[in-house]
Parts: C-alpha cells; sequence; structure tokens
C-alpha cells in the first residue's frame, strides 16, 4: 500500500541511497551530509563538463536537468535502486 507516508519514506530513501553512491565514486552532492528532515527528493552535484555529461545522460536514456551549470536527478519512489546504480555506473565509466 502507498499512503503519502510510504511515498515520501521510498523517495528519502532514494535520496540517501543516490547521495551514498555519489560520495562513493568522488562525485559530492551539493546537499551533501544534510539531516533527513532537510532532504527532498533531488540530487544535485557540479560537475566541470555538465553541459557534456548531461548531453551524454540524454543520449543514454537516462533523465536528469540541468539547473544552474549543475546536473540535477530527482529520484521519486518508483524507481529503484538498480536504476539508480545504472546512472552510478554510467558515472564511473564517462569520460
Amino acid at each position: 500500500e502507498f499512503g503519502k507516508e510510504r511515498v515520501q519514506q521510498l523517495i528519502l530513501d532514494n535520496t540517501k541511497y543516490f547521495i551514498s553512491q555519489l560520495n562513493e565514486i568522488g562525485i559530492t552532492p551539493v546537499l551533501n551530509n544534510l539531516p533527513d528532515e532537510n532532504l527532498s527528493g533531488i540530487v544535485t552535484f557540479k560537475h566541470p563538463k555538465a553541459e557534456k555529461l548531461f548531453v551524454d545522460l540524454e543520449a543514454a536514456k537516462i533523465f536528469a536537468a540541468m539547473r544552474g551549470g549543475m546536473i540535477r536527478f530527482s529520484p521519486h519512489f518508483y524507481n529503484s535502486h538498480n536504476e539508480i546504480d545504472r546512472v552510478i555506473d554510467f558515472l564511473k565509466e564517462w569520460k
């Protein structure tokens, strides 16, 4: 069953997982190390080649957004850790 509280928890779980995986590959999200009550379903990071990375993400059918020269993801309750892992694998291999 998916009530409001369950959806919120799944979004935060995905956000925290995404942040931890980014940190493991050396990418520090803008809102890193926040307490849970300050997290949302948004994960953003800076990258020196953000525009090229964004284009390549789109080409790989990985959906993100460019915001203020940064890459932004919005993991939601319906995203799985496997989908997040696909993004992480792409970022690890991206040149």
